[in-house]
Order: structure tokens, then C-alpha cells, then sequence
């Protein structure tokens, strides 16, 4: 018993409510959330942008380690400037509202009204 307290301290498991010896692995728990598309971002030259919404996609929040309530938002790419992060033409990238961004980190980036997908530094 020890040990399943110890896994459950980790996070590597839980318990299910009000069944007895029900566990679950945290990876069991799908957290399915549509995610609106907002269009195309070129991974190069900028392009103007419109705000209009061409789809979703699906996606488990909790192994795209993304939240829902962030502004989260997908863009598919055009382009292949961001081939050396593994983002390539036709890609579907998702990105979260941030007030900060850190060196690395791939970015929409909107200037002049025009946005483009590269890497902060």
C-alpha cells in the first residue's frame, strides 16, 4: 500500500471518487478542447492578417501542455523559415496569449499589422 501512496504523492497516480480500489493514471484523464484556427502565418516574409475563424482543431489540453482560458489559438503555417524548429509548410501550430515572452521561444509576432511565426531572441 505503500507504494500506490507514493506513486499517488507523485502524480503518477489518482483515485477514482467513490469507487473503492479505482485508480486511474493521470493519463487516463483527457481534457478534449476545440481550439479555434485563425487562419494562416507565414514562417518568413510577414503578411497582413485578418482575425477570422476557419476552423478548430481538437486537441487533449493536458498532453499539449496548453490551457484553455489563456487565449489559446491555432495557425497553420506557410513557409519553411522555421524548418530548423521542426515547423515546416502546412503545419498547424498551437500558440497561447502571453504578456511576456524568453529568448526561444516561437512567437506570432504582429507588427505593422502584419504578423510572421519566428523564434524570440
Amino acid at each position: 500500500m505503500q507504494y500506490i501512496s507514493a506513486l499517488e504523492r507523485k502524480g503518477f497516480l489518482d483515485r477514482h471518487a467513490r469507487k473503492a480500489r479505482a485508480l486511474i493514471t493521470p493519463a487516463m484523464k483527457v481534457r478534449i478542447t476545440d481550439v479555434p484556427i485563425y487562419g494562416q502565418i507565414p514562417a518568413g516574409m510577414s503578411a497582413l492578417t485578418e482575425q477570422t475563424i476557419e476552423g478548430h482543431v481538437s486537441l487533449d489540453t493536458r498532453s499539449a501542455n496548453v490551457h484553455k482560458n489563456r487565449g489559446t489559438f491555432a495557425l497553420r503555417v506557410r513557409g519553411d523559415s522555421m524548418i530548423g524548429a521542426h515547423i515546416v509548410d502546412g503545419d498547424t501550430v498551437i500558440l497561447e496569449d502571453a504578456k511576456e515572452v524568453h529568448d526561444g521561444d516561437i512567437v506570432a509576432a504582429l507588427i505593422d499589422g502584419e504578423t510572421t511565426l519566428k523564434r524570440y531572441v
